[in-house]
């Protein structure tokens, strides 16, 4: 008897196998077409976050460089979510070592570096010395410009990986000290609540920050 009661919640009998997938495809008709041809919530975030990442960097980036926004958007995206994956526990970090960030910011650096010196060496010469500068100082001034343009991608990596080696090292220890101070939890507790929220800030401001960087880089090329 208990068969028979539930037999009609089996699509494989025999006596309801037609009603039965007749019954789960009725719906389909119910809904309209136009809504199975729209895009999820994924591919619809990733779209607006392409534009507004478009629209920020066009203010940097010439028409002529348009091409290169394909690489950068795409590696806002990827710092962003290693980042913001890294906030869950047990998971890697990956952009809080220097062989990671260091190798993303290495190539694209030495691309407009050569480029610049290449194709243009006369415009890269002045950039060595600024406008109004004093001829005392232009020696001076040539060593330093220098310096600091061989060393913009060690920067680059080493503040993306110190910011998140700091939040990360933050939120250890005061997780510590939850088990070890119980009358102290609920503050301790709060902060960090606030701490992960100021984190996830800081996850996505990085790698825009990274990315707005290597774009000021790439207007200096032309």
């Amino acid at each position: 008897m208990m068969n028979n009661m539930f037999s009609m919640f089996d699509p494989a009998s025999q006596t309801f196998f037609f009603n039965n997938w007749v019954a789960m495809f009725v719906l389909l008709l119910i809904f309209p077409k136009n809504l199975f041809f729209q895009s999820s919530r994924y591919p619809t975030t990733i779209l607006l976050i392409n534009k507004s990442m478009f629209n920020n960097l066009m203010n940097n980036v010439k028409k002529s460089q348009i091409l290169f926004m394909n690489i950068l958007i795409s590696l806002f995206l990827l710092i962003s979510v290693s980042n913001l994956m890294s906030l869950f526990p047990f998971i890697f970090t990956p952009t809080s070592h220097l062989s990671i960030s260091l190798s993303m910011a290495m190539p694209l650096w030495l691309n407009l570096f050569l480029k610049s010196w290449i194709f243009n060496p006369l415009k890269s010469f002045s950039h060595l010395v600024p406008l109004n500068t004093p001829i005392l100082l232009c020696p001076f001034m040539v060593i330093i410009e220098t310096i600091s343009s061989l060393i913009r991608p060690i920067t680059l990596s080493i503040r993306l990986s110190a910011n998140m080696i700091a939040g990360h090292i933050l939120i250890s220890l005061l997780s510590t000290m939850l088990g070890h101070s119980m009358l102290l939890f609920s503050t301790i507790f709060f902060i960090l609540i606030i701490l992960m929220m100021l984190e996830t800030a800081v996850a996505v401001i990085q790698s825009y920050v990274f990315i707005t960087l290597i774009s000021l880089y790439l207007s200096e090329t032309n």
